[in-house]
């Protein structure tokens, strides 16, 4: 298991020598245009606001649930109630909207 700064260092290592984002490399048309046309999109979409609006939501959200976890359990939380918006922070992906970061 890798600790926090070498999962960091990994991560930009990849970050920074990654070449097919932007779809060169890719061989099947596909693919290609899956990524060109959907992942590498720019446009603002109509659903983003209401998307948005259900993160802040689940991010804000106060209420305590009972989790039966039947696997390995979780690294973040070992107690069996946790909040919502704990689980929504660690689970929800970062806005990825023009003008926001994005990995590609």
């Amino acid at each position: 298991m890798y600790n926090k700064f070498q999962l960091a260092f990994k991560y930009l290592r990849y970050y920074l020598t990654a070449s097919n984002g932007s779809g060169h490399g890719v061989h099947s048309p596909f693919v290609f245009d899956f990524i060109t046309s959907v992942l590498n999109d720019k446009r603002f979409f109509y659903a983003y606001d209401r998307i948005e609006r259900l993160r802040r939501q689940a991010l804000a959200d106060n209420r305590e649930v009972e989790v039966q976890d039947y696997g390995a359990g979780s690294v973040g939380i070992s107690s069996r109630n946790r909040k919502e918006r704990a689980d929504a922070r660690r689970s929800l992906k970062s806005p990825n909207m023009p003008g926001c970061f994005s990995a590609w």
